[in-house]
């Protein structure tokens, strides 16, 4: 599967539409498959070579999601916070997003 494939793909494809109440397993569905696809890249497109280089952040950042929902979803926003803006830190950095 090339990148191009990959962003087409109707379970990763923004927006996305839940009808599940509950949120986090519906978001660990949707980061797994990510994760899933992310794992099927095999293009040598410059597309896919860029996704790939960063496919190790990419799996790094569905995880602190993923802890960062848990954390919130047990009572502890601060903490959910905190895992989140690490997690992202390095996005911020790269992107020029203030």
């Amino acid at each position: 599967m090339e990148a191009k494939e990959f962003f087409s793909d109707k379970d990763i494809q923004l927006p996305l539409t839940r009808v599940q109440p509950d949120f986090p397993a519906y978001l660990g569905r949707v980061l797994s498959k990510f994760r899933k696809l992310l794992g099927q890249i095999k293009g040598s497109d410059p597309l896919s070579l860029s996704v790939l280089a960063q496919a190790r952040a990419s799996r790094r950042l569905c995880r602190a999601l993923m802890r960062s929902i848990s954390s919130y979803y047990e009572g502890y926003p601060s903490s959910a916070y905190g895992i989140f803006a690490t997690a992202v830190g390095p996005l911020r950095a790269r992107s020029k997003i203030t």
